[in-house]
């Protein structure tokens, strides 16, 4: 999660991971089935829904972000286990080791041969099923890097076009109702999200040119993501109208919102005069993000144990919704300090 510093850095792709990881810590708070708690009449229900699949594309987001850093590359399998492998082993092994100590001192009873069990075949958290997800991402990364840079701009754009034919048209049609697609038509490595989000992140990063796409096509893309994100909502609108599965939303357009989102950043923040000071927050904040994911769930935990901030918030008048965004903010903070402090520790500094 964390990015390595350029000749010159990209502070775009530091906002961007700030924006991931907000989105994780939403996605692990109870704001994610919100609006399943109200009735559909209610005028919050597709507002919360909105937001929900936004938060969606968090996960996904952060591959584009290692996507667009590093298949820009060329480095060797022995780089790869030195110097990217080898630190995400560390910190998984090191932070399940703090949740396995945890959870005997709260009430549980495990050995340390269930800690070396359970660290190979599940998760001591279950939120770090994302670090198993990355070294698997590493470990196809030169294949990545060679194909990413060698692909053509046509092709690069058509490749990118089937996959998401896949990943996202082909399961929303089944979800309407029409046959689903013989499933040995669609190859395994083009739904797989360390191959295809890798990418994506790449190609929006250092092969799109903006310059090149005329206001029409860029109209013609914003309405069809639009009309996706409208689709995808009624789904889940529906499915719990007639089914009762309302429990999440179901969005059918993550690679499109997340491609908005990145692009929209980039612009941004490349038009924008950023101050030195506020290079140097974003550099800091950003750098703490991998510890950010590390620590937050055990963070909300005890925060939720001495101090309800939502409901304060919402005995204040807050909106439910608003109550959860700031408190999510205030994970985001806590452990962003924590995470800060930690990094200033010789040996954590190394894998944070």
């Amino acid at each position: 999660m964390n990015g390595t510093d350029r000749k010159e850095r990209l502070y775009y792709l530091d906002v961007l991971r700030i924006v991931a990881m907000y989105g994780v810590i939403f996605i692990h708070s109870a704001g994610m089935s919100l609006f399943s708690t109200l009735d559909p009449g209610d005028g919050h229900y597709f507002i919360y829904m909105f937001i929900t699949e936004l938060a969606q594309g968090a996960v996904p987001l952060f591959l584009m972000i290692s996507g667009a850093l590093l298949l820009g590359k060329n480095e060797s399998y022995q780089t790869i286990f030195r110097d990217r492998i080898s630190r995400m082993l560390l910190a998984l092994i090191a932070f399940s080791f703090m949740w396995f100590v945890y959870l005997n001192l709260t009430g549980e009873q495990h050995t340390i041969g269930e800690f070396f069990i359970r660290l190979i075949t599940d998760e001591w958290c279950v939120q770090y099923w994302y670090i198993y997800l990355y070294i698997g991402y590493l470990l196809i990364l030169p294949l990545l890097q060679t194909l990413a840079q060698n692909l053509e701009k046509k092709t690069f754009g058509i490749f990118l076009v089937i996959a998401f034919i896949c990943i996202e048209i082909l399961p929303f049609l089944t979800e309407l109702g029409m046959p689903s697609v013989n499933g040995n038509l669609v190859p395994a490595t083009v739904t797989c999200m360390v191959f295809f989000y890798p990418l994506l992140g790449y190609y929006l990063d250092k092969v799109l040119d903006l310059k090149d796409n005329k206001g029409l096509q860029m109209l013609v893309m914003g309405a069809f993501t639009v009309i996706m994100i409208a689709s995808s909502m009624w789904l889940t609108y529906r499915r719990g109208i007639y089914s009762g599965l309302n429990e999440a939303a179901t969005c059918h357009c993550t690679p499109l919102i997340n491609a908005w989102i990145f692009l929209g950043i980039k612009k941004l923040t490349e038009k924008r005069n950023v101050s030195p000071k506020t290079k140097k927050i974003l550099i800091h904040v950003s750098q703490s993000v991998f510890g950010i994911y590390l620590l937050h769930g055990l963070v909300d935990i005890r925060i939720r144990q001495h101090i309800d901030i939502v409901g304060i918030l919402q005995g204040l008048h807050f909106n439910h919704m608003i109550a959860i965004l700031a408190y999510c903010w205030v994970v985001f903070g806590v452990t962003g300090i924590i995470s800060y402090v930690l990094r200033k520790m010789p040996l954590l500094k190394k894998i944070l």
